[in-house]
C-alpha cells in the first residue's frame, strides 16, 4: 500500500457527505448488496442471493418509483435506500406470481414461511396501512441523520400517491431500529416477541 493512502475508514467517514435521489437502473446491483450486508438473521448473512430476493427484487423490478438512494456525493455510488410498495394486495400477488418461484428455488423454506407472513399481514393490517417500506442503510452512513432523509422523502412520494397509511416489520432484537421508527411517529401494532414487530403510520395528505 502507499502508506499515506491508508487512511483509516472512520476519518475518511467524517468527511464523507451524502445526498438522497430517486432510484436509477444501474442501482440495482448495488440495491441488492446493501440488502445483503445488512443483513442480521444467519440464513440471510450466508445466503446473499436469498435475502437480495426476498427484500430487494421485488421493489426494483416492480416498483421502482417507491425507492430512494442515499448515495456519496462524491461519486454517487449507493450506501443506502429506503424500499416501497404501494398497496399490499398487489404487492402480495405479483410477489406470489413473480418472485416466490425464484424463493423456492433458493429455499422452500423461507417461501413456506414467507407465504404465511404475508396471509396475516394482509388479514391486518392491508386496508388501513396499505403501503409498506423497507430502509437499509450500510455502517458508514448510519447515525447521521440520512435515515430521516429517506423517510422525509418517502412520505412526501405516499402523500402524493394519495397512500393513507404505510407500515413495517422489525427484528425484535433490533433496539435501534425500534428507537428509530418510533421517534419518527410509527406506532407498533404487532408484537411477535423475538419474531418481530409490527409498527405503521397515518400519511398526512401533502
Amino acid at each position: 500500500g502507499g502508506g499515506v493512502f491508508e487512511i483509516s475508514d472512520s476519518i475518511r467517514n467524517k468527511s464523507m457527505t451524502y445526498h438522497v435521489r430517486k432510484y436509477k437502473d444501474e442501482d440495482r446491483d448495488a440495491v441488492r448488496k446493501i440488502c445483503h450486508l445488512t443483513a442480521t438473521a444467519p440464513a440471510y448473512v450466508k445466503n446473499p442471493e436469498l435475502v437480495a430476493t426476498l427484500y430487494a427484487d421485488y421493489y426494483t423490478e416492480f416498483e421502482p418509483d417507491g425507492i430512494f438512494i442515499l448515495a456519496r456525493d462524491e461519486d454517487d455510488v449507493a450506501v443506502g435506500y429506503i424500499l416501497s410498495s404501494l398497496d399490499y394486495k398487489t404487492f402480495v400477488k405479483t410477489f406470489n406470481k413473480y418472485v416466490m418461484p425464484r424463493v423456492r428455488k433458493l429455499s422452500r423454506l423461507e417461501a413456506f414461511t414467507h407465504f404465511f407472513a404475508f396471509r396475516q399481514s394482509l388479514y391486518m393490517d392491508a386496508k388501513k396501512y396499505p403501503a409498506h417500506l423497507h430502509i437499509d442503510i450500510l455502517p458508514e452512513a448510519q447515525h447521521q441523520g440520512y435515515g430521516t432523509k429517506l423517510m422525509d422523502a418517502l412520505m412526501d412520494y405516499l402523500a402524493g400517491k394519495g397512500v393513507k397509511g404505510v407500515h413495517l416489520g422489525v427484528g425484535g432484537d433490533n433496539a435501534g431500529g425500534i428507537r428509530f421508527y418510533e421517534k419518527y411517529g410509527f406506532t407498533m401494532i404487532h408484537d411477535f416477541g423475538k419474531m418481530g414487530k409490527v409498527f405503521a403510520k397515518q400519511i398526512k395528505k401533502s
